[in-house]
């Protein structure tokens, strides 16, 4: 609190007037967390400079706490202990003789109030707290608790029942609040992943959908990614994603080529029926859809990864649809099955599949020799 003026003697001085006390902010500040935030910094740093130089208030509460224009001030230190061996009368202060307010007062100022340190003060703050939030007076050594969040944490704290289990200074426990207050870190990019491939699939959220790709795109490199989350995409998912924009999904589906050496660690040999198969939907969903650029891309990645994994779950997928293409599909797909002979042998018998396109055909049996 700011002295304006002074008398020589001590016998008077004039501060500035308060516009209000805590009291009267008290709504705005339960409604506001910046707002409580302000009067909690502030109620600090002045303790802060009071504890460093060895006085201790013991008596913080809402009406002690004035606004004086932008800032607010820790007034009434009249109940203040000062530093040890400056105390004026030693018989002020007694064992057993309650000191404070009560229900704001911390438990030791009811047993030895000389004795008290700089948690006195902190436990006086966090009942205070309390009581802008619940609106409820607190009791005596009874911390009063938000229901929840993360001032209930913070209150907790600073009301602990020994001073040893509080925080031990005004600057320590502004720490401890902003660490409550703060937004939670933004998760990594497996736990967003996960997070957003869930929405996708529990509540069919396109905008999850699109914001998984996205992120994929932006972590090309991501195996885990690639491996374990994307594949639970379903062939809906990837038909509206091509349909959206098919040069992000044909960078994404480039993007498994860089896979096919990766740590597949304990995984069992179904997450590679997983992954090929949600390539193949790329495929699929390029063939019916004359997207061509995408088709080209992707069967070849799929034939790919058929070669190295061979998995007999994903090929049951494959072939019906190999025996389906028709035009410019079965030509492109042909031209891939040449170019690559080990997965073309796992597709041999569709070349005995009455209504097979020629090219289909004759791609297959010239891997075979036939």
């Amino acid at each position: 609190m700011p002295i304006y003026d002074a008398g020589g003697d001590g016998t008077w001085f004039t501060m500035p007037f308060a516009l209000q006390s805590l009291e009267g902010a008290r709504e705005q500040c339960a409604r506001d967390d910046r707002a409580l935030v302000a009067v909690v910094e502030s109620v600090c740093r002045a303790l802060q400079l009071a504890h460093e130089r060895g006085y201790i208030h013991r008596d913080i509460k809402p009406s002690n706490i004035l606004s004086i224009g932008e800032r607010w001030v820790v007034s009434d230190w009249g109940l203040v202990r000062r530093p040890r061996g400056e105390t004026t009368s030693a018989s002020r202060t007694r064992i057993g003789q309650a000191y404070g307010t009560e229900g704001f007062a911390a438990p030791e100022l009811s047993v030895d109030a000389h004795a008290a340190g700089t948690s006195a003060d902190i436990y006086s703050i966090g009942q205070m707290i309390g009581w802008v939030i619940t609106g409820e007076l607190p009791l005596a050594n009874v911390p009063r608790l938000p229901p929840s969040g993360p001032w209930r944490t913070i209150v907790r704290a600073a009301t602990r029942f020994e001073p040893i289990d509080r925080p031990q200074s005004a600057d320590g426990f502004v720490e401890l609040m902003h660490g409550e207050l703060a937004e939670p870190p933004p998760p990594d990019g497996i736990s967003k992943a996960i997070q957003l491939l869930e929405r996708a699939k529990a509540h069919g959220d396109s905008a999850a959908r699109d914001e998984l790709i996205n992120l994929a795109l932006r972590e090309p490199s991501s195996y885990e990614l690639y491996i374990d989350v994307l594949p639970k995409l379903s062939q809906a998912d990837v038909a509206a994603a091509v349909s959206t924009n098919q040069v992000d999904v044909g960078q994404l589906v480039a993007a498994y080529r860089s896979h096919l050496e990766g740590d597949w660690g304990t995984r069992n040999f179904d997450w590679a029926n997983d992954v090929i198969r949600f390539i193949f939907y790329f495929a699929a969903t390029a063939s019916a859809g004359a997207h061509w650029a995408l088709l080209e891309a992707s069967v070849e990645v799929l034939l790919k990864w058929d070669a190295a994994w061979d998995r007999w779950g994903a090929q049951r997928s494959i072939r019906p649809w190999l025996a389906s293409l028709r035009g410019e599909a079965a030509r492109i797909v042909a031209g891939a099955l040449r170019q690559h002979p080990d997965a073309a042998a796992h597709f041999s018998e569709v070349a005995d599949e009455r209504g097979a396109d020629p090219r289909i055909v004759a791609a297959l049996k010239s891997t075979t020799g036939a």
